[in-house]
């Protein structure tokens, strides 16, 4: 027999017996409607249609509910990662600046770039050997603050070294916090020890931004106070406080 004819008739007795598959099926599909419409009447499926309804309905409220509470959670997530970033930031920062003392006064030098950071390196080891005449200090880093600005920071000409300029803050990154400690101690003892000596080196932590912006504040209250006529008042830590006037300032 041609093989192709063989394929047609196979073929055809292949689709006769699906046909009745499909028939067979649709008989048994229709004993069985028939067979729930003599049990349930229809006032009890539009019951239990409506209740599948009401169900469903309030499966979708519960998975509106679920999909905006992993929207806040996920933006919350978002917002502590963001917050405990800063916060590692910011401590890791604090703990750089405990090194750093900020020193105020020493005037511009002049010179290459070269020479003037030498200069400032050695006004600083002078400095600090009058504090600590026994001490060496080691200094890691020293830089002025903020843009050169020969106007603003050099002296005029014929005026004395330390009058009509305001030379730019000096950072200085030491290796010892406890040496910075000392430093401090000891400029704010010879400030107490001798209140009318015209010192015009400074010396201060390193503040943060938000510490300098508070600083700048209750200096800005402390000058309007003294301008309306109070007295005896400074700044110490993060309030501004009365000295007893009988006491050594400070």
């Amino acid at each position: 027999m041609d093989p192709v004819v063989n394929m047609q008739s196979d073929t055809n007795k292949f689709q006769s017996q699906m046909l009745s598959y499909m028939q067979d099926l649709s008989s048994k599909f229709n004993q069985v409607i028939l067979s729930l419409d003599k049990k349930v009447d229809k006032e009890d499926f539009e019951g239990l249609k409506g209740k599948v309804d009401d169900l469903e309905g309030k499966v979708d409220q519960c998975k509106t509910t679920v999909d905006s509470l992993q929207n806040k959670l996920d933006e919350n997530k978002k917002e502590v990662e963001n917050t405990m970033e800063a916060k590692c930031q910011e401590i890791k920062e604090d703990a750089q600046r405990d090194f750093n003392i900020i020193i105020y006064g020493i005037p511009e030098p002049e010179g290459t770039a070269e020479a003037r950071q030498k200069e400032d390196s050695e006004k600083v080891q002078k400095t600090f050997e009058k504090l600590l005449p026994n001490q060496d200090v080691p200094v890691r880093k020293i830089y002025r603050l903020g843009k050169f600005d020969e106007e603003v920071n050099k002296p005029k000409a014929g005026a004395a070294e330390a009058n009509g300029a305001r030379p730019r803050p000096l950072k200085v990154v030491l290796y010892s916090i406890q040496q910075k400690d000392t430093l401090l101690r000891k400029i704010a003892e010879n400030k107490k020890s001798n209140p009318n000596e015209q010192n015009h080196i400074q010396m201060t932590s390193d503040r943060s931004k938000k510490e300098r912006e508070n600083y700048r504040k209750l200096k800005a209250e402390l000058d309007r106070r003294t301008q309306e006529g109070e007295q005896n008042l400074y700044i110490h830590g993060d309030k501004i406080v009365t000295r007893n006037p009988c006491d050594k300032q400070l």
